[in-house]
C-alpha cells in the first residue's frame, strides 16, 4: 500500500497508525513531499518499513517497495 502523507481530511500518520491496526500484515509505504529527515523516523515508529520523497528518482520508488514487500509482517 501506498501512502501520502499530506492527506485533505487526515493527519497521513494517523492513518498509517489506523491502518497498522487493520491491516497489521499489509506493507505500507509512505510517499511525501515533505523531507525524509523530518518524517522518516516517526513513519517506521508508526508501522511503515520506508518512506520515499516525492521528487525521488523513480528507481528508488521502485526499491522501496520492493524492500517493503520483502519486510516481514510485524
Amino acid at each position: 500500500m501506498l501512502l501520502d502523507l499530506s492527506l485533505p481530511d487526515r493527519s497521513g500518520l494517523e492513518t498509517l497508525r489506523a491502518l497498522r491496526r487493520l491491516l497489521p500484515a499489509s506493507p505500507v509505504l509512505v510517499m511525501s513531499f515533505h523531507p525524509e529527515a523530518d518524517y522518516a523516523s516517526a513513519v517506521r515508529a508508526a508501522g511503515a518499513p520506508g518512506y520515499v520523497a516525492k521528487g525521488d528518482a523513480p528507481a528508488t520508488l521502485l526499491d522501496a517497495v520492493r524492500g517493503a514487500l520483502a519486510c516481514p509482517s510485524p
